[in-house]
């Protein structure tokens, strides 16, 4: 089964798999299986592209996806979707650390912006022209910040800014405790609230 590249980049959560195609394919219906690939793929594309998009790494992502893929319908009749975790995150934290692996494989020193983490911190609600004018000024800034940040804060800020995972599921993800996991997200935030008030005192 092939996971499929998004067509275009959403801001709202997406709805989570309904219960009766989840428990089918727990229970190996091709059918439902292909529905739960679909349904996922998106989110599974956009983790590794954002955390994948150094140069160089973009033509990873694909293969990376296939593998998120396997591994999750290799063990989808084992998640309990009772637990704590919700489908759509565990999906997310199976192609998180893939790719924080291979990052780690290739020790790059940073990776590329993501609009999607940005975007929820610059969007709000926007009544005029200028008011959007300001929105793209203020994002082409904080992205610019964002691509300056090391590869563990990236990461973090990615899942939890971008993604909207919790301190403990971006510790999961990214297997470091929970300390360091929220130290991560709050010196990624910390660093673009910096950056942005030397940019205005300037």
């Amino acid at each position: 089964m092939t996971a499929q590249a998004p067509r275009k980049r959403g801001r709202r959560p997406q709805a989570e798999l309904d219960p009766f195609t989840l428990r089918a394919a727990q229970r190996g219906d091709r059918r439902a299986q292909r529905r739960l690939v679909d349904h996922h793929g998106r989110a599974v594309f956009g983790v590794l592209s954002r955390i994948l998009s150094p140069a160089g790494k973009a033509g990873l992502v694909e293969d990376l996806a296939q593998e998120t893929m396997m591994r999750v319908l290799g063990s989808i009749e084992r998640f309990d979707p009772t637990g704590p975790a919700k489908l759509s995150t565990w999906i997310v934290t199976i192609a998180a650390r893939l790719a924080v692996q291979e990052l780690q494989r290739k020790r790059p020193s940073m990776i590329s912006g993501d609009a999607e983490a940005v975007d929820r911190i610059v969007d709000g609600p926007a009544a005029s022209p200028e008011s959007h004018a300001a929105a793209r000024q203020l994002r082409v800034r904080v992205q610019r910040v964002v691509r300056q940040m090391s590869a563990p804060l990236r990461a973090a800020f990615v899942l939890a800014d971008g993604y909207g995972m919790t301190p403990t599921e971006v510790a999961e993800a990214l297997d470091v405790p929970a300390a360091t996991a929220r130290t991560r997200i709050h010196r990624a935030r910390e660093r673009i609230r910096a950056a942005l008030n030397e940019e205005d005192a300037t």
